[in-house]
């Protein structure tokens, strides 16, 4: 086709042809790279180009081109460039106008012969579409849709791209493709950005239908009154073409009269636009559902038209909206002259959409939904649906994209944290930006009263793990912001990634049969633990719970939640690390004091996270003090005694003039003074005493001032148990909430048990002969016929490397450990047991009237209970019961 065939029937006014008219051209393109020599170039302005290679715009491109082959640039009028002879140019008075009125006559409008369909609104156009697809093939017609979840043929899909509502050139190769599969109807997202961009200016809409106008897109749009306008533009257009238009407007819509008054006034009177109008609450609506009954898989509702009854529906969907999405998709069925009766029965068999309010299925009896809601009122409706039908908590795990409407982070927030019981608040899609900021602004908008029930878990694979972990059977699971996506773009990289694949690997992981060796821990026995402490304790003592070590290897952020649920003021951790993932956590409010000392670098963020650091010399107070100073903050601060344990700390003589001194610094507080136990926990206890007795002086030295530090604290696990007269204000208890005492000598609580098991399933059984060695090293020779079974654990996986000590439990009975454990395996005896393969080991905990203690293994392998518990490896799964 020739340059002056194209230009056919577009303004002369509009353009400037500088070159040969007779110019054949045998494609048109805006992407440089998909150039073919013979093509016409766009050299688009204006677009929402997110590719690398597109930016900043198709107009700093023209060259790559040229060097591609094209023979014609369409340009703006603005544009300045000087291509080589041979090569046309046209300016365009309206580039992107112009690109849409030459795609239409390139591909020969194909769409004008099919009804096309266009659906425009914050939330609610992919199933509408994808509802009107399947009432239109069970009305036998050969239908098409383009949109978020991709473009579907008669006969054929083609997977999504990242803008739902394509560019004109896009559009009309698509409409040829249509034509071809023939095509009778076609259904279409149209979007704010695309009616911004004049994407669809070329196109002869049969329907339009309007759902819903809600916050969205304020990134691009900058305001609500600039995306409406972007909406309405599209309504305004109707009846403007060849075609007579049906407009559907949702009359609930706080924002359908704007709708209403954009259709052109003269297109109806002369009978081109005939206005439809349909809603649940509205009782002068055109078309009007009464739901009758909700359920978690389905929604039943009555149909009116103008006062006549049209029947019941039973729409195979959960979720009021869909109710709206059908009844949306039910005009246009009418528009299309469809029978009633075809139409209610295509809605009857209306599919699942993914991501969309989709359903999957647990095994363990939870309510597991994705949707694609990643928008204030569609997360604030599809909640309110979910919690209307839940039987126990609710819990959400969303996150907000980066790079898009910063504004509606904290109001999401907000909303999630008014209808769910937890919050799980991870990534989206980032793009460039932090996730770690898109997280905070989030939570910003969750007051600090409701963030008890927060979790911040970036990992969005782990957030949804954490998610479905905390929910029981009677819970509902809402993971929303992506729906069917099927990947995730961190920075300029877009890497495979679906919630519904995850929701599976999760239980795929967790079905019993399958784990190799797993961690078990029991919370509800941690709670326990900590309310007998509590009990027992004199009632004016204060308690912390230290839960440095992943709280000893039972959970940082869980083992802190329940601390926190039971009433403590004060959480201890050993380094910002831990810190940081507690106030991401949610823990906004707790104490939590960091020991050791900080470097310079950790300061400012330690500040701004209120939290409560240990200091040990009057030039890290000083310098703490001026960084508070900049910050407009107050520094929380506790000086360490070093009463003989020979680490961190002031030495006792000069304590008490170095805490007058940092006292007195402007921008700091004080609030603490404490020293640490060496031998608490043994049964000679001389030294500990005389540690006290070097702490007591210091602070008899302070009291002589006048001076009573607000919070005095020595003791830890063992010093709490045995040392009552080292109590102080406040005890640092850490390893007692396990359940596991530091010795087997200190004071023991009635009911406190162990809240860790360990566990692995036998992987191979095998027979030995007198003289057979086992292991590595050959420790261990039997001297008559043995059986052996192979565990798949070893020191890999945080088992203590042993040979020859120990044992563990199989059917109940101690069984010895022979040789010496490897990285992978360890060997046990099992002689005259019944033992298969895929037969349950405990090698830390109870079975049946035996039990293996943390002590019991420390004590064979020469260390502490400490390192039994926090120990175990990245590659054992831990599953909290």
């Amino acid at each position: 086709m020739t340059l002056a065939e194209l230009l056919v029937g577009l303004p002369e006014s509009g353009l400037q042809v500088i070159g040969n008219l007779q110019t054949e051209i045998s494609s048109l393109h805006f992407d440089p790279l998909k150039v073919t020599p013979g093509g016409a170039y766009f050299c688009l302005e204006q677009e929402e180009f997110q590719e690398p290679h597109l930016k900043p715009s198709g107009l700093d491109h023209w060259g790559e081109a040229l060097d591609r082959g094209a023979v014609c640039l369409f340009t703006s009028k603005a544009a300045r460039i000087n291509p080589p002879a041979g090569v046309v140019q046209v300016v365009c008075w309206h580039l992107n106008q112009a690109m849409a009125l030459i795609a239409k006559r390139f591909y020969g409008d194909p769409y004008a012969h099919m009804r096309l369909i266009g659906i425009t609104g914050t939330n609610g156009k992919t199933t509408t579409c994808q509802i009107l697809d399947g009432i239109l093939t069970h009305a036998k017609f050969k239908a098409g849709v383009i949109g978020t979840i991709g473009t579907f043929y008669p006969d054929s899909k083609e997977p999504p791209t990242h803008l739902s509502n394509p560019l004109a050139i896009d559009l009309f190769a698509i409409g040829a493709r249509m034509k071809k599969a023939e095509a009778q109807a076609v259904m279409m997202e149209v979007t704010s950005h695309a009616m911004d961009y004049d994407r669809n200016h070329a196109l002869d809409y049969d329907i339009a239908i309007f759902t819903n106008l809600t916050q969205d897109h304020l990134d691009h749009h900058h305001s609500m009154e600039a995306y409406l306008k972007a909406k309405v533009k599209f309504f305004k257009q109707l009846g403007q073409g060849k075609k007579k238009a049906v407009a559907i407007v949702n009359l609930d819509d706080p924002y359908a009269g704007e709708f209403v008054v954009a259709l052109d006034d003269y297109a109806k009177r002369m009978g081109r636009i005939l206005l439809v109008t349909y809603g649940i609450r509205a009782k002068n609506a055109d078309l009007r559902a009464t739901p009758i009954e909700m359920t978690g898989k389905s929604s039943r509702f009555q149909l009116t038209l103008r006062g006549n009854d049209l029947g019941e529906v039973r729409l195979p969907m959960a979720g009021t909206f869909n109710i709206y999405n059908a009844v949306a998709a039910f005009a246009a069925g009418l528009a299309m002259d469809i029978r009633l009766e075809t139409l209610i029965q295509g809605l009857e068999r209306a599919r699942q959409i993914d991501g969309r309010f989709e359903k999957i299925e647990s095994p363990k009896g939870t309510d597991i939904f994705i949707d694609y809601a990643h928008t204030p009122d569609a997360l604030e409706k599809i909640l309110k649906e979910i919690m209307s039908l839940c039987r126990g908590r609710g819990i959400c795990v969303f996150g907000c994209g980066g790079d898009r409407d910063a504004t509606k982070r904290p109001i999401m927030g907000a909303i999630a944290s008014k209808y769910a019981d937890q919050v799980v608040v991870t990534s989206d899609n980032p793009r460039t930006e932090d996730p770690q900021k898109i997280a905070l602004e989030i939570a910003a908008g969750i007051a600090p009263e409701d963030q008890t029930h927060l979790y911040i878990e970036l990992d969005r694979a782990k957030a949804i793990a954490l998610a479905l972990e905390m929910a029981g059977p009677m819970d509902s699971v809402l993971i929303a912001g992506k729906g069917h996506e099927t990947y995730q773009i961190i920075g300029h990289q877009q890497t495979p990634f679906s919630d519904r694949v995850q929701v599976r690997a999760f239980f795929e992981r967790h079905k019993e049969p399958h784990f190799r060796a797993q961690v078990e821990i029991n919370p509800e026995q941690i709670r326990q633990n900590l309310r007998l402490i509590l009990a027992e304790k004199p009632a004016q003592l204060s308690v912390m719970a230290v839960v440095k070590d992943e709280a000893l290897g039972h959970g940082l952020v869980q083992v802190a939640k329940i601390a926190q649920e039971e009433g403590l003021a004060y959480l201890g951790v050993a380094c910002m690390e831990e810190a940081i993932a507690l106030r991401q956590a949610g823990l906004a409010q707790i104490g939590i004091l960091v020991f050791g000392e900080r470097q310079t670098a950790d300061l400012e963020l330690a500040l701004q996270l209120n939290l409560d650091l240990q200091v040990q010399s009057l030039e890290r107070a000083q310098e703490i003090s001026r960084v508070a100073l900049e910050l407009g903050k107050t520094a929380r601060l506790h000086l360490k005694v070093d009463t003989g344990m020979g680490r961190y700390g002031v030495l006792p003589e000069k304590a008490a003039r170095l805490f007058t001194d940092i006292s007195g610094l402007p921008q700091v507080e004080l609030i603490g003074l404490f020293t640490h136990f060496a031998q608490s926990d043994e049964a000679e206890k001389a030294y500990a005493h005389l540690q006290w007795q070097r702490f007591e002086k210091v602070l008899k030295e302070l009291a002589s001032q006048g001076i009573k530090p607000p919070l005095v604290h020595a003791a830890n696990s063992g010093g709490y148990l045995d040392l009552p007269f080292a109590h102080g204000d406040m005890v640092r208890i850490g390893a007692l909430l396990t359940g596991v005492y530091p010795s087997e000598v200190c004071r023991r609580i009635k009911g406190l048990a162990p809240a860790m098991e360990v566990k692995a399933k036998v992987a191979f059984v095998k027979e030995l002969g007198p003289g057979d060695k086992v292991g590595y090293g050959m420790h261990w020779t039997a001297e008559a016929p043995a059986k052996i079974a192979v565990l798949p654990i070893g020191y890999g996986d945080g088992y203590p490397r042993i040979r020859n000590k120990g044992f563990v439990l199989l059917h109940g009975k101690r069984c010895p450990i022979r040789g010496g454990n490897s990285m992978d395996a360890l060997m046990v005896e099992v002689t005259g047991l019944p033992v298969h393969p895929g037969d349950e080991v405990v090698l830390l905990g109870k079975q049946g009237d035996e039990e293996i203690t943390a002590m019991e293994i420390a004590r064979g392998a020469g260390t502490v209970t400490y390192q039994i518990l926090s120990c175990w490896t990245n590659r054992m799964p831990k599953r909290w019961l």
